[in-house]
């Protein structure tokens, strides 16, 4: 976007919240309406950044206008940080992106944004790669297999705590419910994904699943 069209959309930013028009003392009642469309949605933390940041300018006595602004900024850096912790796909990492791009130099936006932008790289090879692979069915097949093999694991995994709560309520007479439950909840969700995933591979491989073959890659992990 050009220097105009920048001026452009931050004129009609602040003029949606009534700074633009407002007289010096209208920058609480600016501030107000700011925080009311942040809340709504109707303005973005950026945004409201540039909007807070105008009133401070226009009324550099006005405490509550860089303290707003400061807080508006710490939203956003907290939000793209926690966006890019959380980030799986390409989407999530360009949001964090763009809040990192409107914090310029606060705090350590800077480098947390190169941080941001070599992950956006790295998910979208990620991305290129298992597409490929979905191309080919010898790939896919593969893919879905490793997903199984890996919730098999999981399962018996699960199971080994099962028998250790049974084992310890032998011993002592008691025994733990809630985690019992979570245990048989975890179970439960194993097997709808192995359900699933076996599914899948039987419709790209053309053959049923041998799980035998988990437990041959187990075996020669193990060695």
């Amino acid at each position: 976007m050009n220097r105009a069209c920048l001026v452009a959309a931050w004129v009609a930013t602040l003029g949606m919240v009534g700074i633009a028009r407002a007289e010096p003392a209208d920058g609480n009642a600016a501030l107000t309406r700011v925080a009311i469309s942040v809340a709504t949605g109707h303005l973005s933390r950026c945004q409201a950044i540039s909007a807070a940041d105008e009133v401070a300018r226009r009324e550099p006595a006005l405490v509550r206008a860089t303290l707003d602004r400061d807080s508006y900024r710490a939203q956003l850096y907290a939000a793209a940080k926690r966006d890019l912790r959380n980030a799986q796909t390409a989407v999530q990492v360009d949001r964090a992106v763009t809040g990192l791009r409107c914090l310029g130099a606060y705090r350590d936006a800077s480098h947390i944004l190169a941080q941001a932008i070599a992950a956006r790289i790295s998910i979208a090879r990620t991305e290129e790669t298992q597409a490929a692979c979905a191309r080919d069915r010898a790939c896919a097949a593969r893919a879905v297999a490793a997903e199984i093999c890996t919730d098999l694991a999981d399962r018996r995994d699960v199971e080994e705590g099962l028998a250790e709560q049974h084992r310890l309520a032998r011993e002592t007479g008691a025994i733990d419910l809630d985690e019992l439950a979570e245990r048989a909840d975890a179970l439960e969700a194993i097997d709808a994904r192995l359900g699933a995933e076996e599914a899948r591979y039987r419709n790209i491989a053309g053959r049923r699943f041998d799980r035998r073959t988990c437990r041959a890659q187990m075996a020669s992990r193990a060695r």
